[in-house]
């Protein structure tokens, strides 16, 4: 269940963002991702999230969380975040810093939980845990 965000700096934001762009580069991050870590179908999430960047140096960091393997090595982990920078820079002309965090197969807890409200059809709420 990767899971990957990215924060962008409000300014890039406003003059670099349009709905065509969030979605090739959302595309091209999960080709990325998919490359390289192999997830299930269907566990790839993606989340954008426009900030005010506090520090100078950088002004888009992304972190991407996933459970360890043994195929997600540190070689394949450092191919996935170069091409990651690769996609940021080609779309956003911008420097970022760029985090992966492993995490054990037996220490990640998840629940994806769909509300009756959440469809024009409710039907009776329903989770599925992912231990």
């Amino acid at each position: 269940m990767p899971s990957l965000t990215l924060y962008v700096d409000k300014e890039i934001a406003a003059s670099r963002l349009n709905p065509e762009r969030v979605k090739c580069l959302s595309s091209d991050l999960q080709i990325a991702v998919q490359n390289h870590l192999n997830p299930a179908p269907d566990t790839f999430q993606i989340n954008m999230i426009v900030c005010q960047t506090c520090g100078p140096a950088y002004p888009i960091s992304m972190t991407l969380h996933f459970r360890a393997s043994k195929q997600r090595d540190k070689n394949t982990i450092m191919a996935c975040l170069e091409e990651i920078a690769a996609n940021i820079e080609f779309h956003l002309k911008s420097r970022a810093r760029l985090r992966a965090f492993a995490t054990g197969k037996d220490r990640i807890f998840a629940l994806d939980h769909q509300s009756s409200h959440s469809s024009p059809n409710p039907a009776p709420a329903t989770s599925k845990p992912y231990l």
